[in-house]
């Protein structure tokens, strides 16, 4: 029953540390594409230009 438990506790404890880094790093991967992304529009608009 404690090895059950203690189980239990490991599994909810690893979730709750999964969704709290999928939350934190989403959002980050999402504005560093949006920075790339608006780098190549800036970049490709300059050699336009030229």
């Amino acid at each position: 029953m404690h090895k059950t438990i203690k189980k239990a506790i490991a599994g909810i404890s690893a979730l709750a540390m999964t969704a709290a880094m999928s939350a934190t790093t989403i959002p980050a991967f999402a504005s560093e594409y949006e920075a790339i992304d608006a780098q190549e529009y800036v970049n490709s608009s300059v050699k336009n230009q030229l």
